[in-house]
C-alpha cells in the first residue's frame, strides 16, 4: 500500500499539466515520504523508500520540473536528496548513485543535454559540493571520464567553435595517461576547460547566478583540498586555475563581461586577496600606471579595469596622489594607482576606459569617506565629456556613477558635520552649516581645521554641479547632454538635498540611511524656465524627465516657496543664460534683479504651449501640453494641502483639480463643435490630442463623470455627450 502511494505522489510530481501549487503540495509529500524513510527503524520500509530507483526517479524531477516549479518546493526536494546520499545505507550503493548523478549534472552543464535543465543541475552540484557530499576529485574524474570522447563531449556543447579552433584545452586521452600518476596529467586541464564552459554560462542573464554561485563553489572547496591529486594553482604559471579560464573567456565572448564584472569577479577575489593580486598583476597593470596602453591586448586592459573595480570595493586598490607615500605604500598587500595616471586615461580614446577610470576614483568601500581636492578638481575638468558621449551604455554608466557620487557626498557631509560638531569651532553658536554656505568663498586662514576645509570644498563642488547641471538643460545642447543632466537632476532632488522634495519621491537610501545636514534649493528660476521648456522637447524621454523634475518640486511651487522664481522671460534670455546661483551678476555689474521677472504665472506658460500646439499640431508638443497639465495637477495637490491647514487660496482656474478639469473639457467641446462645422480647419487649429492625453496623465475620470453628471439632462442629448463618454472610456 505505501509503496502504491510512493508511485502515485513521484507520478504526480512528475506530471505536465499540473500547476505550481499542485506540483509543490506533491513535491512536500515526496520529501516527507524520503524524510521518513531515512530515519524509519523498519527494515522493509527503509529498503523501499531508500532505493536507486525512486532517489534517481526523484533526481529527474528535480531537473526535468523546474523550470515550471516553485523554488522553494524544489530546493526543499534538493535538500533531502542530499541527506539521503550523505546517510545512505549501503556505501558502495551509495558511491554507484553519486557517480551516476554527477555525470549526468557535468553532461547537462558540459551543453550536451537541455538547456533548461542547466541551472537546476548547477544549483544541484553546488549544493552537492558545499555539502561535501560529492568531493571535487569525484568531479575532476568524472570530467576525465567525459573527456574521453572529446567528440560526444563537445557535440552539444556551448563551445563547439572553441574546441575546433584550438582555443579550450581539451585532452585526449589515451593509454599513456594510464600509467602516469593519478590526474596529474589532465586534471587541470580538464579544470580549465570546465571553468570556460561555467563562464560561458554566466552570460546567459537566467543561469547567471546559479554559474557564478558553482564557480565560486567549486574553487573554495579545491582550495581547501588542494593537493597532488587535484590541484588548485596551475602547474607552471603558479596562478589559480580561473586566471587562464577567465582571460580566454574574455577574449571569446568581449560583451560577456559585464556579467563577470557582476557576478564572477567578486565571488572569486573574495576567496584569496593575494590570489586576486596576482591576477591583477598578470594584466597589463604597468601600462595602467604609467597611464598608456601601446601594444597592450584590448580584452585585457578591459578585464583590467573591471578587476580594479572589484578589487577596489574589497579595499585593496587605491588611488593616491603625486608625491604622496603612506606608509604601507611599498608593500604587495594593495595595488596603488597614482593620481596622475588616472588624470591622463580620463581623456582616453576609448569611451570604455575613461568612464572606468572614472569610477576608480569615486569609488570607496566606505561611502562617508570625503572626496580629495584633486579628484574633485578632475571630476570638474572631465565630466562635461561624459554628459556628451553619444553612446547609450556610456551614458548609463555615468549616471550609475552619479549616484555612487551623491550618496558619497552626502555620507561626506554628514561625517565631516560630525566632526565640527565635536570640535566645537562655531565660537558664535550658529549652526555649522550654515557659518560655512555664507563663508564658503571667503578667505580662511591657515588655522582653519581640515574638517571646515574640506566641507568648504564638498559645499563649493555641490554647487558648481547644480549649475553645470543647469548649463546642461540650455536649448542649445544636444539630446545627450539633455538627458543626462535631467537624469543626474533627478538623483540629485532623490537625495534629499532640497528639503522642498516631497518623501514620496527621495530614494530609499535617502529614506533609511543618513541625511543631508544642509538644504541647498536645486531649481533656481532659470532652470525651472528651461525645465518648462524641454517639458515640449521633441525626444518623449526628455519631456518624461522634465516632468519628473517638475512635479518633484511641483510641492515647492504649490506651498508658495519658490512663489515668485517661475518667470516668463523673452525667448532671447533662454539662450544666454549665466549659472552661478552664489554670485550672479548684472551687465552692470550689480546683483541681477530676479523681482522684475520672477511673477508666478503658469498660465501664461501652458498659453504660450498651447499656441505651440494649435500652429505646429505636432504630437510631441500636444504630449507636452498634456504633462504642463499634469505638473499643474501636482501643484493642486499642494495647493490643497495647505486649503486644509487654513490658507485662502486664490481664486483661479488653475488652483484646483476640478477647475482645471473643466476647462479641459471646454476645449475639447470647442473643438468637436469646431470640427462640425469644420474639420479641416478644426484639424489644423484645433487638434484635441493634448486635452486627451492631459485627462490621461491626471487620472480624471472621476472627475469627468461629476462634470457631466451635474449637467442638465438634455445636454447628455447633444454633441458633447461624445467627449463625456470618450473622456471616461480614457
Amino acid at each position: 500500500h505505501i509503496g502504491t502511494v510512493l508511485c502515485a505522489v513521484l507520478s504526480t510530481a512528475s506530471a505536465i499539466g499540473i500547476s505550481s501549487t499542485h506540483r509543490a503540495a506533491a513535491c512536500n509529500a515526496l520529501c516527507g515520504f524520503l524524510e521518513h524513510g531515512l530515519v524509519s527503524t523498519t527494515p522493509e520500509l527503509r529498503s523501499l523508500i531508500i532505493s536507486n530507483d525512486v532517489w534517481q526517479e526523484a533526481f529527474t524531477i528535480y531537473l526535468n520540473r523546474s523550470e515550471d516549479a516553485k523554488p522553494k518546493s524544489m530546493r526543499q526536494v534538493l535538500v533531502t536528496l542530499t541527506a539521503i546520499l550523505s546517510k545512505w545505507p549501503n556505501p558502495g550503493q551509495a558511491l554507484v548513485v553519486r557517480n551516476r548523478a554527477v555525470d549526468t549534472l557535468l553532461s547537462i552543464i558540459l551543453g550536451t543535454d537541455s538547456r533548461s535543465k542547466v541551472k537546476p543541475a548547477l544549483q544541484a552540484l553546488e549544493h552537492f559540493t558545499s555539502k561535501g557530499v560529492v568531493p571535487i576529485l569525484d568531479v575532476v574524474v568524472s570530467l576525465q571520464g567525459l573527456g574521453r570522447n572529446p567528440g560526444q563531449l563537445l557535440s552539444g556543447s556551448v563551445l563547439p567553435q572553441c574546441a575546433e579552433a584550438g582555443t579550450v584545452a581539451v585532452v585526449e586521452f589515451d593509454d599513456t595517461h594510464l600509467s602516469e600518476p593519478p590526474l596529474l596529467a589532465s586534471s587541470e586541464a580538464s579544470i580549465e576547460f570546465f571553468v570556460i564552459t561555467l563562464l560561458e554560462w554566466v552570460s546567459h542573464s537566467d543561469v547567471a547566478p546559479a554559474a557564478s554561485r558553482f564557480t565560486s563553489t567549486f574553487f573554495k572547496v579545491l582550495r581547501k583540498q588542494d593537493s597532488k591529486d587535484v590541484r588548485y594553482y596551475h602547474s607552471v604559471t603558479k596562478l589559480p586555475l580561473w586566471v587562464s579560464p577567465l582571460k580566454r573567456s574574455v577574449e571569446q565572448r568581449l560583451e560577456g563581461l559585464e556579467f563577470l564584472k557582476h557576478h564572477v569577479l567578486p565571488a572569486l577575489f573574495i576567496l584569496d586577496s593575494h590570489d586576486m593580486l596576482q591576477f591583477v598583476r598578470s594584466l597589463p597593470l604597468e601600462h595602467l600606471l604609467s597611464g598608456t596602453f601601446p601594444n597592450a591586448d584590448w580584452p585585457e586592459v578591459l578585464l583590467l579595469f573591471s578587476s580594479l573595480q572589484v578589487a577596489q570595493g574589497l579595499g585593496l586598490v587605491r588611488v593616491i596622489e603625486q608625491g604622496i607615500r603612506e606608509n604601507d605604500s611599498d608593500d604587495k598587500s594593495n595595488i596603488h594607482v597614482p593620481l596622475t595616471a588616472c588624470a591622463q586615461l580620463l581623456t582616453h580614446s576609448s569611451a570604455t576606459i575613461r568612464v572606468a577610470t572614472l569610477a576608480l576614483l569615486v569609488t570607496s568601500t566606505s561611502t562617508t569617506k570625503p572626496f580629495s581636492p584633486p579628484v574633485l578638481s578632475l571630476i570638474m575638468e572631465n565630466l562635461t565629456q561624459f554628459h556628451a558621449d553619444t553612446d547609450t551604455g556610456v551614458r548609463d554608466h555615468v549616471i550609475g556613477i552619479t549616484r555612487c557620487v551623491v550618496h558619497r557626498l552626502r555620507g561626506a557631509f554628514s561625517q565631516l558635520n560630525k566632526a565640527l560638531e565635536r570640535q566645537n569651532n562655531h565660537a558664535s553658536g550658529q549652526d555649522s552649516v550654515k557659518y560655512l554656505k555664507q563663508d564658503c568663498n571667503a578667505q580662511q586662514p591657515d588655522s582653519v581645521p581640515s574638517s571646515q576645509h574640506s566641507m568648504q570644498q564638498h559645499l563649493a563642488f555641490l554647487k558648481w554641479y547644480i549649475d553645470f547641471l543647469g548649463s546642461e538643460l540650455r536649448p542649445t545642447a544636444s539630446y545627450q547632454r539633455h538627458i543626462t543632466a535631467l537624469k543626474a537632476l533627478a538623483i540629485l532632488l532623490q537625495s534629499g538635498l532640497d528639503n522642498t522634495v516631497p518623501q514620496a519621491y527621495l530614494s530609499k537610501l535617502a529614506q533609511e540611511d543618513f541625511k543631508w545636514p544642509l538644504t541647498i534649493p536645486i531649481v533656481q528660476p532659470l532652470l525651472l524656465r528651461m525645465l518648462f521648456d524641454l517639458s515640449m522637447d521633441p525626444f518623449d524621454d526628455v519631456r518624461c524627465a522634465a516632468v519628473l523634475a517638475l512635479k518633484m518640486t511641483a510641492s515647492a511651487m504649490g506651498i508658495g516657496l519658490h512663489r515668485r522664481i517661475v518667470g516668463c522671460l523673452p525667448s532671447s534670455a533662454m539662450v544666454s543664460v549665466t549659472h552661478s546661483s552664489s554670485s550672479q551678476q548684472s551687465s552692470e555689474g550689480g546683483p541681477q534683479n530676479q523681482e522684475e521677472t520672477s511673477v508666478l504665472n503658469l498660465a501664461a506658460i501652458l498659453s504660450r504651449a498651447q499656441k505651440i500646439m494649435h500652429s505646429t499640431g505636432r504630437a510631441d508638443h500636444a504630449d507636452g501640453v498634456a504633462r504642463l497639465y499634469e505638473v499643474l495637477d501636482e501643484i493642486c495637490a499642494a495647493r490643497t494641502t495647505i486649503a486644509r491647514q487654513g490658507e485662502r487660496l486664490a481664486d483661479v482656474w488653475w488652483y484646483s483639480k476640478s477647475s482645471i478639469v473643466n476647462r479641459i473639457l471646454s476645449d475639447l467641446e470647442k473643438g468637436l463643435l469646431l470640427a462640425k462645422t469644420n474639420l479641416r480647419l478644426a484639424v489644423a487649429d484645433a487638434p484635441i490630442h493634448g486635452h486627451l492625453s492631459a485627462l490621461r496623465y491626471g487620472n480624471c475620470q472621476l472627475l469627468v463623470l461629476s462634470h457631466y453628471l451635474g449637467r442638465r439632462a438634455k445636454s447628455w442629448s447633444t454633441g458633447t455627450s461624445l467627449v463625456g463618454l470618450n473622456s471616461m472610456r480614457l
